[in-house]
């Protein structure tokens, strides 16, 4: 840093024509310094205003009027008052009072008192030459030193940023040192702080930030908008991907973008080992699962390698002995490392015929152990025991495989249409109503012989005439000429076909309540037993009869005899059935008569009337039983009554008669 820079740093604070101090206050603030002093590195100093510069080389300090430069005390030709001009003074702040023509002898030789600076002369005329010098009248409490300033209160400081260091200024020879011993300059970190000393704070040399790409501003590192730090760089950040790099900065590698993968040296999906690995996606190899080269996806590996080096045998498989090739293996299973093929005259135990061991590996066509019984004439009907026979697809010649046999043993194996026993009986007619004759064990075809018939496939075994198929069953039938369903008499077995012939009937469907009466006349069919009943009032006349009549009701005017309600007094009534005369059935109301009044006819009302059907007849009158005396007697109608007096005896007389049918 140049001087004047240094100096600015401290005189910067300082206002011009701030008077000199003879002491200088220690402070933390600017409150903590009397009147216009503020606080400058804990030290209460005038603000400057328009400080000259002083400058010193090696202790050579320089007045304040820039133009005037006095070497180790000694002033230079152009300085007037022992280097201190009234110019330089007054712009550094010093009054003439205090400063102008300080230390001088004036023209009388008369010397002229002013405050003892560090300048070789005796300023305050004591007779002593830079005694109690101070330095705030040089310029404004502050001096610059080589290296340093000096303060008015014998204060000092050399070195700049982390290197100052503070001490206390002395006087030698008219020019001012510092006790105080500079630090070492460090590394410059971003911190505001000149750790290098080199006058520049956080200059932007590499290594002031400790990651890389990161810039130092305000005392703090950060890296540029978008990037972030990782590994000690400033990066932009990315989604990871698989790539062995942490693109995501978060400490690890490839996370969450590998795949299961299990080593396969010779890339023939057989995995090396079941020890998982983690790998980067190719999705080139979609049959490896995806895998690299190298590597196999777990769900993609059918099994460990048997033969890692050897892409041509990767897998253990079980085979067995196939020299001829038939599918069918000979021999035990041995477990063989191989690749898609089994090895020569081998074949894989699972692709073996699993329905038997070869039985003959030599031969093509002979492989396998089957039973097979004896077929000469090829009717699938076998004949004889089983047999073991070594073949191949077919059966040995006049023989069969006993599983292709019919379950019946052939009974005839010398000819074909004739192979089987079957349960028999005879039915010439083919009606499917076998004679009775005990059915047979008869050697036939696939269906029984001419005129027989399988026992089980018979309608019955009663056939009643095997000569004619209309005629094939007994049964019980009876004459019904006019189909009414009446039969004229019971029934009797007869050898019918399906139906009765014409004329009959099956004797359970005929009407069992009576005998058909007249097998001509559909219309008459039953005889019962009628009486008449010309009123059709439920009461008969006459006595029963039979009669030959249709299946309803009894003809008009006659009752079935069963149903009358007994004889009937009038059939001509139909209000009269059992009883014709109702005696005393007819009555009327009493009439009293007094003596007082003369005898005479009297009209009486009826009480109880015949019934309809029924007249009034032999009506007579009748005295209540309380009327002794008197006389009554009936007239010649039922509702007038004749009535008498005795003396002056009353009487009380009614009308009774009987009703008669009509």
């Amino acid at each position: 840093m140049c001087r004047s820079a240094l100096l600015a740093v401290v005189l910067s604070l300082c206002f011009v024509g701030c008077g000199p101090t003879s002491s200088v206050d220690s402070c933390q603030f600017d409150a903590d310094c009397d009147g216009i002093l503020v606080c400058v590195m804990n030290l209460c100093v005038i603000p400057e205003r328009d400080a000259g510069e002083m400058t010193r080389d090696s202790g050579t300090q320089t007045t304040p009027d820039a133009s005037v430069e006095i070497d180790a005390g000694q002033t230079d030709a152009g300085a007037s008052d022992a280097g201190l001009s009234d110019a330089g003074l007054s712009d550094a702040g010093l009054s003439d009072a205090g400063a102008s023509d300080a230390g001088t002898e004036t023209d009388a030789g008369t010397c002229v008192p002013s405050i003892e600076v560090c300048n070789g002369v005796d300023d305050d005329c004591d007779g002593l030459v830079d005694d109690m010098a101070a330095v705030s009248a040089l310029d404004a409490g502050v001096i610059e030193l080589d290296g340093g300033f000096a303060l008015a209160n014998g204060m000092c400081t050399l070195g700049i940023g982390a290197c100052s260091n503070t001490g206390v200024t002395s006087c030698a020879a008219g020019a001012l040192s510092c006790n105080a011993l500079p630090g070492m300059p460090g590394v410059e970190r971003c911190n505001t702080i000149d750790d290098d000393c080199d006058g520049m704070t956080d200059e932007n040399d590499p290594g002031i930030c400790s990651v890389t790409g990161q810039i130092c501003t305000g005392g703090s590192c950060a890296c540029p908008s978008g990037q972030s730090v990782c590994n000690g760089m400033c990066k932009v950040l990315t989604a990871e991907i698989c790539d062995g790099l942490d693109n995501d900065c978060n400490g690890q590698t490839d996370e969450g973008v590998t795949i299961t993968c299990l080593a396969d040296g010779d890339n023939d999906t057989y995995a090396n080992d079941s020890v998982n690995t983690q790998q980067c996606a190719d999705p080139s190899r979609s049959a490896f699962g995806n895998c690299p080269s190298g590597f196999v996806a777990p769900t993609q590996s059918p099994a460990i390698d048997c033969n890692a080096t050897d892409a041509t045998k990767f897998r253990s498989v079980t085979s067995r002995n196939d020299s001829d090739n038939d599918t069918y293996c000979a021999g035990t299973a041995a477990a063989d490392c191989v690749g898609a093929s089994a090895l020569p005259g081998r074949r894989f135990a699972t692709d073996c015929n699993p329905s038997n061991d070869d039985c003959d590996d030599a031969r093509l066509d002979r492989y396998r152990f089957v039973a097979s019984k004896g077929d000469q004439d090829g009717d699938a009907y076998c004949a004889g025991t089983d047999t073991m026979d070594c073949v191949g697809q077919s059966a040995l010649p006049g023989r069969r495989f006993s599983s292709a046999c019919q379950p019946n043993a052939d009974c005839n194996d010398s000819q074909a249409s004739l192979f089987q026993y079957l349960w028999v009986r005879r039915d010439v007619d083919s009606d499917f109503y076998c004679s009775s004759m005990a059915a047979e064990w008869e050697c036939s075809g696939a269906t029984p012989n001419a005129g027989r018939r399988l026992d089980s496939a018979c309608i019955n075994s009663t056939d009643c005439n095997d000569n004619n198929a209309s005629l094939f069953r007994l049964a019980v039938t009876a004459p019904d000429a006019d189909n009414d369903t009446y039969c004229t008499t019971t029934g009797a077995s007869q050898c019918i076909g399906t139906n009765p012939p014409a004329g009959f009937r099956m004797a359970n469907t005929c009407n069992v309540a009576n005998l058909d009466c007249n097998d001509a006349n559909a219309s008459l069919v039953r005889n019962v037993s009628l009486r008449t009943d010309s009123d059709n009032d439920s009461w008969c006349s006459g006595s029963a009869y039979t009669a030959c009549i249709g299946p309803g009701a009894a003809p008009a005017g006659t009752r079935f005899a069963a149903n009358c309600a007994g004889d009937d007094c009038r059939d001509s009534n139909p209000y009269a059935g059992g009883t014709c005369t109702m005696p005393n059935a007819f009555t009327t109301a009493y009439h009293t008569h007094l003596g007082v009044h003369p005898a005479g006819n009297f009209t009486v009302n009826t009480v109880t009337a015949c019934p309809t059907g029924f007249s009034v007849s032999g009506w007579f009158a009748e005295r209540a039983s309380n009327s002794l005396n008197g006389f009554c007697s009936a007239t010649g109608s039922p509702n007038v009554i004749a009535q008498s007096a005795n003396g002056l005896d009353g009487s009380t007389c009614r009308i009774v008669g009987n009703c008669v049918a009509n």
